[in-house]
């Protein structure tokens, strides 16, 4: 029994491990897509690490996140942290994948306001943001407050500034939970995983670029087609 649950546990290390590598590779490339290179892509790997800390995130998660807040409009450093926190807190509130609740800010963020279509898709997640929103921004009556979405009125900012009150610390308060340490614990044997793995996935990767580039040889294409007519004359 011991043995068998020691080779379980080495299994969980390492396919949870693999699991974070992978998303954390996929994420890095969508910021190198963007453009984000060098000391950029280290402040903004940071900003997702320090907004992911303590939650039940990964940093996978968080530069996903962050990939799709620098194409919006939103700039690294503190202002790009505090987003990623956000949309985390949010997302935990509306129990709903993190990517999920990140299209709908980053469609606000990048329009600088916010429609009647994401106000009822926050509404629908987190009921009872609509009427918070409204207060923030001093409108007197729901009627007015359409107006002003309809408007244009209502700002990114606005938004931010209402969710950071009305969903903020949930990441956190969720970590707390049984669930919370269940994932906690999932993810810090994860984390374990990844840095055992980390050399041997980057020589991985190294070692399927080269064997693609034999694939694509000619040398490979031509011993393909001679074979091909020496099956072709046999049969």
């Amino acid at each position: 029994p011991a043995m068998a649950a020691a080779s379980a546990v080495t299994g969980l290390v390492g396919a949870l491990g693999f699991k974070r590598l992978v998303g954390m590779d996929e994420a890095q490339a969508r910021l190198k897509g963007l453009g984000i290179q060098g000391k950029q892509l280290e402040i903004v790997m940071k900003n997702a690490r320090d907004a992911v800390t303590g939650t039940t995130f990964t940093l996978a998660d968080g530069a996903s996140v962050a990939a799709g807040a620098l194409a919006a409009g939103v700039k690294e450093g503190k202002e790009l942290e505090r987003y990623i926190r956000i949309v985390g807190d949010a997302a935990t509130g509306a129990n709903v994948p993190i990517m999920e609740m990140a299209q709908i800010f980053n469609r606000i963020q990048g329009t600088g306001k916010i429609t009647r279509t994401e106000l009822d898709m926050l509404e629908y997640r987190l009921p009872g943001f609509s009427k918070a929103l409204m207060k923030h921004v001093g409108a007197g009556s729901q009627e007015a407050f359409f107006e002003m979405v309809r408007a244009g009125k209502v700002s990114s900012k606005d938004v931010l500034d209402t969710m950071e009150t009305f969903a903020g610390g949930m990441s956190a308060a969720y970590a707390e939970t049984w669930s919370g340490l269940k994932d906690n614990i999932l993810a810090n044997i994860g984390i374990i995983g990844e840095a055992l793995l980390q050399g041997l996935f980057e020589d991985g990767k190294k070692g399927m670029a080269e064997f693609l580039q034999v694939l694509r040889s000619e040398g490979v294409k031509q011993w393909a087609r001679d074979t091909g007519e020496t099956i072709r004359n046999v049969f």
